[in-house]
């Protein structure tokens, strides 16, 4: 949520033939329905996530049966959020978390994915009867760290164009756009030898008006070319 504009700067999904998903904050059911039946496909879904209790727990519903939901297909899902290890090569900038309750929220976030030191970095302790902690964005990074960041964490799971291995597949698609192109260059011929537009009668809006009243699902302009005009 809020890099659409960066990634579409990028070309990032055009590039990697990728098909972006935003849940805003917690996935909800039907983004974990959609991730099974991509699953069902073979396809993966990579995830994105700040590196904070809730990032981790974004990705970890993605894949784990929860009391909303319960997968029937096992989910294929790759963590690509911000880790500790990113936040130390970067020096990313933190910012300070409370958390809420009385059990240790590093519990919770090793049973999430976390490492030990990640928990630790994500919650220091106790103030004033509260834990306290920190936690990064991914906003953290500048645009050109974050695209770098995030074309190094697709690249080293190697995601790349895809091309189909089957050559039947490739065969018939090459028919395709060969019939395509030759209906191009006999679309662009024909135009050449068309006359020139007659001129437009005077009632066209009272033949739109009665078209419509016929069908007023159509637009306008289809009205325009209903029966016998123009």
């Amino acid at each position: 949520e809020g890099f659409n504009p960066l990634l579409e700067r990028a070309r990032i999904a055009e590039r990697y033939d990728l098909a972006l998903l935003s849940t805003k904050g917690m996935s909800v059911t039907a983004a974990r329905q959609l991730v099974e039946r991509l699953s069902e496909e073979g396809v993966t879904t990579l995830v994105l996530h700040d590196f904070d209790k809730s990032g981790f727990t974004i990705c970890h519903t993605l894949q784990n049966d929860t009391r909303r939901y319960r997968f029937k297909t096992k989910p294929k899902v790759i963590d690509l959020g911000l880790r500790l290890a990113d936040v130390e090569a970067m020096n990313l900038d933190s910012e300070a978390v409370e958390y809420s309750g009385d059990v240790d929220p590093r519990i919770g976030l090793m049973e999430r994915g976390a490492t030990p030191a990640e928990a630790a970095y994500m919650v220091t302790g106790k103030k004033d009867g509260k834990w306290i902690g920190r936690r990064v964005e991914l906003n953290a990074m500048d645009a050109r760290q974050f695209l770098d960041w995030l074309e190094a964490k697709l690249q080293a799971h190697g995601v790349e164009k895809f091309i189909p291995a089957d050559t039947e597949v490739l065969k018939t698609a090459w028919r395709h756009a060969w019939r395509i192109q030759e209906l191009n260059k006999a679309i662009k011929k024909a135009a050449a030898d068309l006359p020139e537009a007659p001129e437009p009668p005077d009632d066209l809006a009272e033949h739109i008006r009665a078209k419509l009243a016929d069908h007023p699902a159509l637009r306008w302009d289809a009205a325009l070319m209903e029966g016998d005009r123009p």
